[in-house]
């Protein structure tokens, strides 16, 4: 992740590793319908102010890079939440949580599953929780091409819902991003990963046998509710992201609704770079 200038403004730029994907787009970006339609469907779902709004997509032609351009955060939820452990700060914590959640519901609506949702995706741009990096990692039940959308073996397996494991073809749903939030939300009260300090071989255990994270200090009843709702064994009983919404409300109802910059990008997609 690098940080660029545009127009005055400082934008994040993410660049996409160097699979055998990205180089054959690299080696004739105007001519890959795949990548543009990855683009476009990122740009179709940034309108709400809970996902990360793409600006746009960076091509260097002597280097063979490409990748993302999106606007800048101050921090992602991970970080605030290690820095942020106290009780004092619970009524913010909730409001993003509330924050994280409509990006998911938001996701979830245009069928878009996240399928790596753990703090530090979710970036904190003036003092609104917005979803990000999830590569349009599955679209109406079709992965993503691209190297910004992650293997299941290679998913870091704190967040990781149990049927993902148990079945070798297992494809990540909705229902698996509502366990990895319950999850990620053991994280942000906590400050640091659920089931901190385990060796993956007893992880993997705990999650096989659907043990759960000790309840953390300062989750009320009916949120912890929710998250129980979430780790169901059955797939099916985990609901949607707008319970959690429901549950928790609206914390601050003056949620900031601009990307942090006092406006929003034009509507067109545009590249940034040689």
């Amino acid at each position: 992740m690098y940080q660029a200038t545009l127009d005055g403004r400082a934008v994040a730029v993410k660049i996409l590793r160097k699979s055998d994907k990205v180089r054959e787009v690299t080696a004739r970006p105007k001519h890959h319908p795949d990548f543009f339609r990855e683009i476009k469907i990122w740009r179709s779902i940034s309108d709400s102010p809970h996902v990360m709004r793409l600006v746009g997509y960076y091509f260097d032609s002597p280097s063979e890079e490409i990748g993302f351009v999106s606007c800048m955060a101050e921090d992602d939820l991970r970080n605030w939440a290690k820095n942020c452990t106290e009780r004092k700060y619970d009524t913010l914590r909730l409001k993003y949580l509330v924050g994280a959640a409509k990006g998911v519901h938001h996701l979830h609506q245009a069928n878009v599953v996240h399928g790596d949702l753990r703090a530090s995706n979710i970036l904190l741009v003036a003092g609104v929780a917005k979803v990000t990096d999830f590569g349009i990692s599955k679209l109406d039940g079709n992965p993503s091409s691209f190297s910004m959308a992650k293997e299941i073996d290679k998913l870091v397996k704190h967040w990781l819902a149990p049927e993902l494991i148990d079945c070798a073809d297992a494809s990540r749903t909705k229902s698996s991003d509502l366990f990895a939030f319950a999850r990620m939300i053991v994280e942000v009260y906590t400050g640091d990963v659920p089931f901190s300090g385990e060796m993956i071989a007893d992880l993997i255990g705990h999650i096989c046998k659907f043990r759960h994270p000790v309840r953390p200090q300062g989750i009320g009843d009916a949120v912890w509710k929710i998250m129980e709702q979430y780790w169901a064994k059955d797939p099916n009983d985990r609901g949607t992201a707008e319970d959690i919404i429901q549950c928790i409300g609206d914390v601050d109802a003056g949620d900031v609704v601009t990307n942090g910059f006092g406006e929003e990008p034009d509507d067109d997609i545009f590249p940034i770079g040689s």
